[in-house]
């Protein structure tokens, strides 16, 4: 017991000690501010943000055993939409949608749909094994849709290894923020 003990101190430390860039915490609400000049940009992409969201929504207390990746939703008779990870059991249906993408330069307003109540749109690009690209245009998403995008999920780096203050883990750190902010907004409308 006093191991495990141990250990959770140990990681509470850490998780703090990780946030602090002079005595500051960097999160969702700040970040933006601690972009660098020289070094390179990087952007979390589906293959990090997928096993993050996984683990949100069980920590959140979810069962694992309604979790999927890759699930085919229909919208209407006409629109598919496929989630980058869902939850689906008798009572409650969610997902999420990893949105790739991502430009230069890193823009704070980016965040701007996060704050929008009136829900963003999403395009969802289908791609035949003959053919072109199709586009399918989501407007509104579905309320128990919840949509990330790659650009706001940036990092910086440079091969010397040089100190940035928003790194890879940090990114993941600012992720993880925003997937809880949504499943304890989730969570208090099913309490009510």
């Amino acid at each position: 017991m006093k191991k495990k003990h141990l250990l959770a101190c140990f990681l509470s430390l850490a998780t703090v000690a990780s946030f602090c860039q002079s005595g500051q915490r960097i999160d969702t609400g700040n970040y933006y501010n601690y972009v660098r000049e020289g070094g390179s940009i990087n952007w979390l992409r589906n293959s990090d943000a997928v096993p993050v969201i996984i683990e949100e929504i069980i920590n959140t207390g979810f069962s694992y055993a309604f979790i999927e990746v890759g699930r085919l939703i229909k919208i209407d008779k006409t629109t598919s939409l496929v989630l980058q990870v869902s939850y689906h059991n008798n009572e409650i249906n969610f997902g999420f949608i990893y949105e790739s993408g991502h430009g230069i330069p890193v823009l704070l307003s980016d965040r701007d749909y996060l704050k929008d109540e009136s829900r963003d749109d999403f395009t969802q690009t289908e791609h035949p094994l003959n053919g072109p690209v199709k586009y399918n245009r989501i407007k509104p998403l579905p309320k128990n849709v919840f949509l990330l995008k790659e650009r706001c999920y940036w990092f910086q780096f440079d091969e010397k290894g040089s100190a940035y203050p928003v790194t890879k883990d940090l990114a993941i750190k600012i992720l993880r923020q925003d997937i809880r902010a949504y499943l304890n907004k989730l969570l208090a409308t099913m309490k009510q």
